[in-house]
């Protein structure tokens, strides 16, 4: 998109209105700042401030502005709050419920943004602001529908370093993190698109088959308090990246596990079937069978049956 048209549109859609792009989302936190805006910008009434705008100020710019404005900017509390919360918008908010901002038209955006970049430029590297992880999702979801799955593999788990950071320290759930990053990204479906992207890299190069098992891995010890469904498709995720490793008796020791803690669901064992019925790694057909007949005994939903007579079929 090119500059002038990013402008041009700046003038007619508010703020805090629907995003154009039909995201759903409000127009500041999607198209406003979706390409990084240049650091020369309009500065004519009528306009958006912009991250461009900000950015090419220096950090005492920022900060005597913020003071001229009612905000007593202090690097120190800063850097606590930047530990302390998700995005920028969040501690701009913070700021206009703690002080007397006094900010009017294009400059009601400028403690967001100052938020956002002096949190760039002040922070550890790997503890990034919520819009700028939304920035990498994005980035990595146009490799996915491109099919590149290595490279969406690798800006995307460069997003869930950031996430990971973020919750070491605190007790994550999904729902507490969808709630912390709303309006920027779903949380879940970023985790999804990156266990999609892994599950394609991962048969292709056993590089990323060792980066599967971690980030599923890694999903299981920092969301421990999901529900049960979750959980278990987790487990079954680690135990297939083992076989995909070809560490079958490691495999076989997470699936026996996982069949005792779940002794009713038939996916445990069409995971199981499908380890030695199916992929690149496929060595025992017959083992397969064996296993899909024991989900068939154990499915009651109708697309579980399906799921498993369809196996069964290509075998006969």
């Amino acid at each position: 998109m090119k500059t002038n048209q990013l402008t041009a549109g700046k003038k007619k859609i508010g703020r805090n209105a629907p995003c154009p792009c039909g995201s759903g989302k409000k127009y500041k936190k999607c198209c406003l700042n979706k390409e990084q805006a240049p650091k020369a910008v309009p500065s004519s009434e009528g306009t958006f401030m912009t991250y461009g705008e900000v950015d090419a100020l220096s950090t005492s710019q920022i900060a005597d502005r913020l003071q001229e404005m009612g905000i007593p900017f202090s690097q120190e509390q800063f850097l606590l709050q930047v530990e302390e919360m998700f995005t920028a918008e969040r501690i701009a908010d913070h700021w206009w419920n703690q002080y007397p901002v006094q900010a009017e038209g294009r400059n009601k955006d400028f403690p967001w943004l100052a938020a956002w970049v002096l949190w760039e430029r002040l922070a550890p590297g790997k503890n990034l602001p919520g819009e700028r992880l939304m920035g990498l999702i994005r980035e990595g979801a146009a490799k996915l529908q491109a099919r590149d799955w290595r490279s969406a593999c690798d800006i995307f788990l460069s997003a869930w370093e950031v996430l990971k950071k973020k919750c070491r320290n605190r007790s994550c759930t999904l729902d507490y993190l969808e709630k912390q990053f709303a309006g920027l990204f779903f949380v879940n479906n970023f985790i999804q698109d990156l266990g999609l992207a892994l599950d394609n890299a991962a048969v292709r190069d056993p590089i990323y088959a060792q980066k599967r098992l971690q980030f599923y891995q890694e999903v299981l010890e920092t969301f421990v308090h999901e529900d049960a469904d979750m959980i278990h498709q987790l487990r079954r995720a680690v135990a297939d990246s083992f076989g995909l490793l070809g560490d079958y008796a490691r495999a076989d020791e997470e699936f026996s596990r996982l069949a005792h803690d779940f002794p009713a669901n038939p996916w445990t064992y069409i995971g199981w079937g499908d380890l030695y019925g199916f992929g690149p790694n496929a060595t025992d057909p017959i083992r397969a069978q064996e296993l899909y007949r024991k989900a068939l005994e154990l499915a009651e939903d109708p697309f579980d049956r399906e799921a498993v007579l369809e196996r069964l079929e290509d075998f006969s």
